[in-house]
């Protein structure tokens, strides 16, 4: 019960797109594509995460000196 209230927040947010689609097994689903804003934060996202990796490994580095 956290995926959908999440995948609504970033859709009011403009970060993603759904978008309805008939469904062969049964009643139509909904599909979620980025927006260009949300391509442009999740590579912002990535380089935040890079950079916290490059950090940690670091920090790990000097603890086995």
């Amino acid at each position: 019960g956290t995926i959908y209230p999440l995948l609504q927040k970033l859709e009011k947010q403009g970060v993603i797109v759904g978008e309805m689609r008939p469904s062969p097994d049964g009643p139509d689903r909904k599909y979620f594509s980025l927006t260009m804003e949300g391509r442009e934060r999740l590579e912002e996202f990535w380089n935040q995460w890079q950079d916290l990796v490059i950090k940690v490994e670091r920090v790990k580095k000097e603890g086995e000196a």
